[in-house]
């Protein structure tokens, strides 16, 4: 298992992140469309650091109703395929996309809302159905790159994959999963229960903390869980280097 950091929002200060962590981690994960993509590679690999990257996801939905939109989605991120391959990366994060509801009732209000979930299950099946023929398609393209494609699970009710369950079915799908620890707190689940539905499919972690409503991306407490055999990455959008050096438990 090899712990990897988030690289920089900001390009200029990768160098200072990379002196600082590239001693104790392993790996760089990288934002799939930037425009120094290449560069930034070519950075981390010169320090001795694998690169993972991350796909766009702002504004595309992989199981869009609408077969334009949905190919669109597609095209962009065979962009970021192509791009993270280029840059020597070993595995690409995507996220399926957001569904187009938006009234989520707390069950213990009232049964007149029961309508309101039956139809949002409607709604999100098809979803899911077309989204994991959006990720086959993808997944294809990223092996015939050399690429692992690696599904993310999300947090919020109106996106998914966001279950164990939504998770496994993409299995057929081919590809491999991130399970992001922080997502997977705020929809109600622990690790175990997607290690226990994923198994050997899941290649790749996003550890971080938050108060289990929002995704704040604070420093995690906990390592990998024991076993895990991928990439862990910390991913911390805020703070420095300094964050990524004072957790106890990373260490080549």
């Amino acid at each position: 298992m090899i712990y990897g950091f988030r690289a920089p929002a900001d390009r200029s200060q990768l160098p200072r992140y990379l002196e600082a962590l590239a001693p104790r981690y392993g790996f760089a994960e990288l934002w799939a469309p930037s425009a120094g993509l290449t560069e930034d590679a070519r950075a981390c690999h010169d320090a001795g650091l694998k690169v993972t990257t991350h796909a766009r996801f702002h504004d595309l939905t992989l199981g869009a109703a609408d077969p334009e939109i949905r190919a669109l989605s597609v095209a962009q991120l065979s962009r970021d395929i192509s791009a993270s391959a280029d840059a020597g990366a070993i595995l690409m994060v995507v996220h399926a996309g957001q569904l187009p509801w938006t009234d989520y009732p707390d069950p213990s209000l009232s049964a007149e809302h029961a309508d309101l979930r039956r139809e949002e299950a409607v709604l999100r099946q098809g979803f899911l159905a077309r989204a994991i023929g959006s990720v086959a398609e993808l997944t294809e393209a990223a092996r015939a790159a050399g690429l692992r494609l690696a599904l993310e699970n999300l947090p919020q009710p109106n996106e998914a994959p966001r279950t164990p369950d939504e998770m496994a079915q993409f299995l057929p799908a081919g590809c491999d999963f991130c399970l992001d620890i922080g997502h997977a707190r705020i929809a109600g689940f622990g690790p175990a229960d997607f290690l226990s539905r994923l198994g050997g499919r899941i290649a790749h972690l996003h550890l971080h903390r938050n108060d289990g409503m929002f995704d704040l991306h604070l420093p995690p407490t906990d390592p990998a869980p024991a076993g895990f055999e991928g990439t862990a990455l910390i991913e911390l959008i805020r703070g420095g280097p300094e964050d990524y050096l004072a957790l106890d438990f990373v260490g080549r």
